[in-house]
């Protein structure tokens, strides 16, 4: 049969050669159905019955998770069951069903449109992603109503590759190790929670492959390369060979990444580097453990906001669940991101005005000046939940030194008021900002003489200073974090903070980068945060270089006139003097195929 071969997103690396299963969806549309007066109780009953199946069932896969998988996994399924307790998602659909008369399966199918908009819109992938927990919690209950997303796993045998359009966080568990060898997915991303819990199993997946659920059958003979992304159908044995080879190889890599997880982040010529997590919900932290993590860098506070009653938790709910990620992470530092949401996530009286260009619009520490009921609930919260660990604040999208003026005058108008009503709090915990806008970079002294530390938050600062949209296909080429313009301004805000005597750290998608984690290591920074999975990759790295050659190296690399020309100048330099950092690179440990 002819060979077909298809480019991806690595997102679990290893690699896999099975038959092909193909995992397949009918999605079953809910009619609308008008009810009468006297039927109106019955159908809320329904809807009350079908939500607490629901939540036996995702109790009981949540407790499979933990005797198969490890208890650090088992939290995924912790997000599921808050939402089939929220108001969020209860209250607006026993108001449909009561003001609208109608049956419970059209008024959830309404619910579930408005949540999965609300995520979705998100401008951050990882907190975007939970909006698959959303569609996934209450597809289930549909199903416990009689309706919706009918799944045919039946079928399942050894030497598996699963082949599906995308996959839930329940279908997911429901797969057996020994059973499913790899996935390779259509769509999907690497921070969904099925494919978090497919790196967890240590399965290999590629994600991204578009249409390839149509251009396979039942039994055809399938390669999935997650590492490097690719997946061949109907592999050569010559392929097979080469690829068996490889998977040896891999195996041996990832005993050496799983005893530096948890070595301590120092490179050859002693120079310690913090290491950290990117963190988006209190049930995340029992993974850091085992990453290797030393602490959080960046914990996301939108899914919070977007898992509450018109995204605005009360002051209790916030305190309780900020209180829990200070004591998870302790004795380490917590490091918590106000709330980056939009004005339309807020109800705000301007929403209705629709904005050209929401990235550019009322969004973050805009919005929190803005509304300051809502940015003062938090405020307080995280200033009374810093009685509990080493807590520090950090605001999102600072432009310049009035928006830091104006949030230091909330925070003492907040401890001015917690004090007056003899409440508990830490009126020093260090306040930082996030250098994500050119104009940042540019006053980056001046910002340095008002805050405790910086935070660099690559992904918006590469789109907005080469103003280019990364989800744009047609010139998401153009998104360089290695460009001479973004290398220069992290120089300039490194030298800011190092004048000011203040620290850096870089939390956004490139600090996981080896290659860019190495020049900004070059260049003096000494703070990174990451998705978890991620960490013991960088660890690895840096404990292979010298931060002083690095340090040669970044200036020259600086010096280059094109994203091209710097990439091609850090390998050259790295592959001779470093090989065993390059081991770590994408390709470096697989040899060539």
């Amino acid at each position: 049969m002819r060979q077909l071969r298809l480019k991806g997103q690595g997102v679990s690396s290893g690699i896999a050669l099975g038959r092909v299963f193909i995992l397949e969806r009918k999605e079953i549309t809910p009619v609308k159905i008008s009810i009468a007066d006297a039927e109106i109780e019955d159908e809320v009953r329904r809807f009350h019955d079908a939500l607490a199946k629901s939540r036996d069932q995702l109790v009981a896969l949540k407790e499979r998770v933990r005797k198969e998988v490890g208890e650090e996994h088992s939290y995924i399924f912790d997000a599921q069951i808050l939402i089939l307790q929220d108001d969020i998602l209860i209250q607006p659909t026993i108001e449909k069903i009561r003001g609208e008369k109608i049956n419970v399966e059209w008024a959830l199918q309404e619910v579930r449109h408005h949540l999965e908009s609300l995520f979705r819109d998100i401008d951050d992938a990882y907190i975007a992603d939970r909006g698959t927990d959303v569609g996934d919690a209450i597809g289930r209950v549909q199903i416990n109503l009689g309706h919706q997303q009918v799944e045919t796993m039946e079928g399942l045998d050894e030497n598996i590759v699963l082949v599906a359009r995308d996959l839930t966080p329940s279908q997911a568990v429901q797969i057996e190790k020994n059973r499913v060898l790899g996935f390779a997915i259509d769509t999907s991303s690497r921070t969904s929670h099925a494919i978090i819990l497919a790196r967890s199993l240590k399965i290999p997946a590629v994600i991204g492959l578009h249409d390839f659920y149509f251009k396979v059958r039942h039994n055809d003979r399938v390669l999935v390369d997650g590492t490097e992304g690719e997946v061949v159908l109907n592999p050569s044995p010559t392929l097979v060979r080469e690829y068996l080879f490889k998977k040896q190889k891999y195996e041996d890599f990832q005993k050496e990444l799983i005893r530096c997880a948890l070595l301590p982040a120092v490179t050859l010529d002693g120079v310690s580097v913090l290491v950290q997590a990117n963190v988006e919900a209190v049930s995340d932290i029992p993974l850091l453990s085992q990453s290797g993590a030393e602490g959080i860098g960046l914990f996301r506070t939108e899914y919070l906001m977007l898992c509450s009653a018109h995204c605005d938790p009360s002051e209790e709910e916030q305190y309780e669940a900020y209180s829990a990620v200070v004591r998870g992470v302790a004795p380490y530092t917590a490091i918590i991101r106000t709330a980056d949401l939009g004005g339309d996530k807020l109800g705000d009286p301007g929403s209705h005005v629709r904005e050209n260009n929401p990235i550019l619009g009322l969004r973050a520490v805009r919005l929190c000046l803005k509304r300051k009921d809502f940015f003062k609930r938090q405020i307080r919260a995280l200033l009374r939940a810093g009685t509990h660990g080493d807590l520090r604040i950090m605001v999102p999208m600072i432009s310049g030194v009035g928006e830091v003026r104006q949030v230091k005058q909330i925070f003492q108008e907040c401890s001015e008021e917690l004090k007056s009503e003899g409440t508990h709090f830490n009126d020093a915990i260090p306040l930082g900002i996030m250098i994500e806008v050119p104009s940042a970079v540019t006053v980056a002294d001046l910002l340095a003489q008002e805050v405790d530390f910086f935070s660099i938050g690559t992904n918006d600062l590469i789109q907005h200073t080469l103003a280019i949209d990364r989800d744009n296909d047609a010139i998401s080429y153009l998104y360089e974090p290695m460009h001479p313009a973004i290398l220069r301004s992290l120089r300039e805000v490194l030298r800011a903070a190092a004048n000011a005597g203040i620290p850096v750290s870089l939390c956004g998608e490139a600090a996981a980068d080896p290659l860019f984690a190495l020049i900004m290591l070059g260049l003096g920074l000494r703070e990174f945060s990451m998705n978890p999975a991620f960490i013991p990759v960088i660890k690895r790295v840096i404990r292979s270089v010298r931060a002083e050659d690095l340090n040669d190296i970044a200036v020259q690399a600086l010096l280059r006139p094109t994203a091209q020309e710097v990439e091609e100048y850090l390998l050259e330099k790295l592959v001779t003097r470093f090989p065993e950092a390059m081991m770590s690179m994408p390709g470096g440990f697989k040899g060539d195929v």
